[in-house]
């Protein structure tokens, strides 16, 4: 397949993103696509200020007021003209200049929908996101670095580019889950036949949360999102094998001062993710 990058439109969902939403925007700008949609729920800091403060004449489109994400990514690619859609969170950038070219050129495989890169940490300075570091080493599968991709198996909008063809045929993501609605799309696709992959390069950087409040609120919400998620399509969200394969790692990998620090913190965000888990909702 040929490659053309003006074929290539970057959805960004942002709220209140004043600190991390200049860098994502240069990183797309960067990798020259063709169009920048933004979609703000609502920010009430200098987000919208430091959007309009790019001079890159009709590249930029800004569209405010929808929430929550899921719903943010849906009107943003579906006002996108791009044949592929790239989804990056407000608060993550793309360090390398041709990602996107990278990440175009497994799509001469027919089967693949999507291809999302490796989640790296932008700030390892700070003790929860370097703990947070280590959930995703620990995820990835130990020969990723060697085969360079692998099925994707979470985060597939935090930096992951789709063909828009394949988000029609499976309607695109779901509104009505507030969380998870990117599990429920990679979930969509990949039960039609199609792949959605992950490359170890490119990577994403993301700025993870640094405030505790914060960090357990998000494990809490990603909880309620897999529940509504495996309820409706009938699955546990933990296999055996996932456990016996993760505390191997984690034995291997995890040392000195980390492997206090990561017990505790693992002990709290897993405690925020299963609370969340076993929230009852009045629609699920």
């Amino acid at each position: 397949m040929q490659i053309n990058l003006r074929r290539t439109s970057a959805v960004i969902p942002a709220l209140n993103n004043q600190r991390t939403i200049q860098r994502c925007i240069q990183s797309l700008l960067a990798n020259r696509v063709e169009e920048i949609v933004v979609v703000d729920g609502g920010s009430k800091d200098n987000t919208l200020s430091i959007i309009r403060s790019f001079d890159a004449g009709s590249k930029i489109q800004l569209h405010r007021n929808v929430t929550p994400a899921g719903r943010a990514r849906e009107f943003g690619w579906r006002a996108a003209k791009g044949r592929f859609i790239l989804f990056l969170d407000a608060d993550a950038f793309l360090p390398q200049i041709n990602a996107v070219e990278l990440l175009l050129k497994f799509f001469s495989d027919s089967r693949v929908a999507g291809v999302t890169c490796r989640v790296a940490c932008a700030n390892l300075d700070k003790i929860l996101p370097r703990l947070r570091n280590i959930d995703f080493r620990l995820a990835y599968p130990e020969r990723f670095k060697q085969i360079g991709i692998i099925d994707c198996i979470s985060d597939a909008t935090m930096c992951g580019i789709f063909r828009g063809d394949m988000l029609e045929a499976v309607g695109g993501f779901d509104t009505a889950y507030e969380y998870a609605e990117d599990l429920k799309l990679l979930w969509k696709l990949t039960s039609r036949g199609y792949r959605v992959l992950t490359t170890y390069h490119p990577a994403v950087y993301h700025y993870h949360r640094e405030k505790p409040r914060d960090l357990l609120s998000q494990f809490y919400h990603h909880g309620t999102g897999r529940r509504i998620l495996m309820k409706e399509i009938g699955k546990s969200f933990h296999g055996s094998r996932d456990a016996d394969e993760f505390f191997r790692k984690f034995i291997k990998q995890v040392h000195g001062k980390d492997l206090i620090d990561y017990t505790f913190y693992r002990l709290f965000t897993e405690a925020a993710f299963l609370i969340g888990y076993r929230r009852r909702s009045l629609y699920y």
